[in-house]
């Protein structure tokens, strides 16, 4: 997709710059909550609503433009889900099947009890590795929750195992990052295997493309990176502050850490997220966090939002 800045822009430019064309690209990334269900956005629809431009450096002298469009509002304080909906959502797995049971069984009975609204349960990414069951996870998350509707957003750590699958050789570090215990989990056998031969990498790989279930595989594949109700937003590690979140980088949204935990601002809406834990949940006033490390002994944390309410489960 090509966007021609207006004159006033192209003025902004140096004027070896004044190009006639610049491209403004963003991954179809975020779904949204409407009357009729959920659906993608993409970046495009927003063009009309485009009210200044960003102009960034890129490699070799080139420029990126990043629009700023007026729909780049704070949340309303205190923030809502929608009227009628329950929503609960809970951090990185990590292998740990009977902690996310225990979420699933609880959001089971709450929907129960509430037959009237409508519940919905997410995944904040990071169902695979360190822990010992990531084959029984993943294909708990591809059932179903009694009364409930399941998204499973996509983290750093499904991306990295599918590059792995793929044969990416700057994702071999993906074993020592707790690949390992998720070969285990499909039966591969990793014993004696060193990480350091690359022969062996290459061996276990093979291997694992030969156990991992294709059904499981295309379910990974295919998770969204983020989701939207009401006022929030829920990703797998953040968002980068001062970008519209229907631009955000797809890196971003799966491996952000400091550039999004130090920042106080305010984003679009309030952020629900994992990937860094913490001993604790953390409810601050532009974020979330649900990551209260499972996979190092700790609890599997999930938060329950119902119209401007939030409660720890």
């Amino acid at each position: 997709m090509k966007f021609r800045p207006s004159s006033p822009y192209r003025d902004l430019l140096p004027t070896r710059e004044k190009a006639d064309n610049f491209c403004i690209s963003a991954p179809v990334n975020t779904l949204s909550a409407h009357p009729g269900g959920m659906r993608a956005e993409h970046p495009r629809r927003r063009l009309r609503q485009i009210r200044r431009i960003l102009l960034l450096p890129g490699r070799g002298g080139s420029l990126y433009v990043c629009a700023m469009h007026q729909t780049n509002t704070a949340f309303s304080d205190p923030p809502r889900v929608p009227a009628g909906f329950s929503i609960i959502a809970f951090g990185d797995v990590h292998g740990h099947l009977d902690l996310m049971e225990a979420i699933l069984l609880k959001a089971q009975a709450h929907a129960a009890r509430h037959p009237d609204r409508r519940h919905i349960v997410i995944s904040l990414g990071d169902l695979v590795d360190r822990g010992p069951d990531s084959a029984g996870v993943v294909a708990r998350v591809m059932a179903t929750v009694p009364g409930c509707e399941l998204i499973v957003l996509r983290g750093n750590h499904e991306t990295l195992m599918m590059a792995f699958l793929d044969g990416d050789p700057e994702a071999t570090t993906w074993l020592s990052w707790g690949g390992l215990a998720t070969l285990q989990s499909y039966g591969v056998d990793t014993e004696g295997a060193s990480l350091l031969s690359a022969g062996d990498v290459e061996h276990l790989r093979e291997r694992f493309r030969a156990r991992m279930v294709t059904t499981h595989l295309d379910f990974l594949r295919t998770r969204p990176l983020s989701v939207s109700f009401g006022d929030y937003f829920f990703v797998h590690a953040g968002v980068r502050p001062g970008v519209p979140l229907n631009l955000q980088a797809e890196q971003d949204l799966i491996w952000i850490r400091d550039e999004f935990l130090l920042s106080a601002e305010r984003h679009e809406k309030k952020v629900v997220h994992g990937h860094t834990p913490a001993e604790a949940p953390e409810i601050l006033d532009n974020r979330v966090n649900l990551d209260t490390g499972a996979c190092y002994g700790g609890v599997l944390s999930a938060a329950l939002f119902e119209d401007d309410r939030v409660e720890i489960l």
